[in-house]
């Protein structure tokens, strides 16, 4: 517990002394275009993460040791990040770094998914040679979902930091104890982050923002997890997807929404969950909470299911009827906000 105490406060150290850091090279978020802060902010989130999680060599050299890999793959992708920040690097090499990542996950880390389990009621579904192609398409997809919910303050970190709580808990109850451990302090990270990014009651902004870089390695991260924790058996591959659940459908929806409008996928737009409830009319931060409810809520579906060992297929078949009405109800909600056909709130 000490040495988890010590990640959240060595990643607060990090912030505070790479802010001004940050605002000298110009590694910052400039407000304008459909952003809604006021003021430049930080985009050195994902390096106080990073540098706190290395504090994982003091809590367990041996649980730093397994996953040495994922430690090096992640300073690749957190470098990357940062020049994407700066620079803003086009989408093909973002890509390629992010399937570069997910190769040497598979090579270097020894951490793919072979089997999709009994997902259709027909046995085990073993992925053979599409286990290399079918990794990296995890890979980056969890990537870019993770990546699309940083919006609004607080809502990456949170929604990460519930992703991790459920997946301690699986991890826990399976004896994955290095796995266990690199959650907790990775966890701990997350909340020293929070601390600056959350809009509490006394402070209505953000001192500092994730960043793409910070966005991108927390999304390879969770894939790497949620693999491992398939592959060690704490539990089916169907239960990931409920442990990671409204990133996946609100990522979804919006590339569906996109391209049925003829525009790019990864096109900017208002057209995300946190929108929709900001359109609705509750504030920053009752938003993030909404989200944080649901994200819970769902991923707890997940485990629950994974505790009373109920069918893989019907785990899986839940998930997809949740993904077609989260496709079909979110876009009618906000055409019928925009109509004036459903009323706003009126939060306080």
């Amino acid at each position: 517990m000490i040495s988890m105490g010590l990640a959240c406060l060595i990643t607060l150290l990090v912030l505070f002394l790479l802010k001004p850091v940050a605002e000298k090279v110009g590694l910052v978020d400039i407000p304008g275009g459909r952003k809604i802060h006021t003021h430049h902010t930080p985009l050195i989130g994902g390096i106080g993460i990073f540098i706190g999680m290395l504090s994982l060599a003091y809590a367990s050299w041996e649980s730093f040791q397994v996953f040495l890999p994922l430690y090096g793959i992640s300073a690749l992708l957190l470098i990357v990040g940062i020049l994407d920040d700066r620079h803003d690097l086009p989408a093909n090499i973002r890509l390629a770094v992010h399937l570069l990542a997910g190769t040497m996950m598979i090579y270097w880390g020894d951490n793919r998914l072979d089997s999709l389990g009994d997902l259709l009621f027909i046995g085990d579904i073993h992925l053979g040679y599409l286990a290399v192609p079918f990794t990296l398409f995890c890979v980056a997809c969890s990537i870019n979902a993770v990546n699309m919910t940083d919006g609004v303050d607080g809502l990456l970190g949170g929604l990460t930091l519930v992703t991790l709580t459920l997946m301690g808990w699986l991890a826990l109850s399976a004896g994955m104890d290095h796995t266990f451990m690199l959650i907790g302090v990775l966890a701990c990270c997350i909340i020293g982050f929070l601390a600056l990014n959350f809009r509490f009651p006394w402070r209505q902004r953000a001192v500092i923002f994730m960043g793409d870089a910070g966005s991108t390695v927390l999304g390879f991260i969770l894939a790497w997890l949620l693999i491992r924790l398939a592959r060690e058996g704490a539990c089916p591959p169907a239960v990931t997807l409920w442990l990671i659940a409204l990133p996946l459908l609100d990522c979804a929806c919006v590339m569906i929404k996109r391209r049925r409008e003829g525009r790019g996928i990864f096109t900017a737009g208002r057209d995300h969950l946190h929108h929709f409830l900001l359109d609705l009319g509750f504030t920053v931060r009752q938003t993030v909470l909404i989200i944080y409810g649901l994200a819970f809520s769902l991923g707890l579906v997940g485990v629950l299911a994974n505790e009373l060992h109920l069918h893989e297929g019907a785990i899986f078949v839940s998930f997809i009827s949740l993904l077609a009405c989260y496709v079909v109800a979110i876009p009618k909600l906000s055409r019928a906000l925009k109509e004036g056909k459903l009323r706003k709130i009126s939060a306080s």
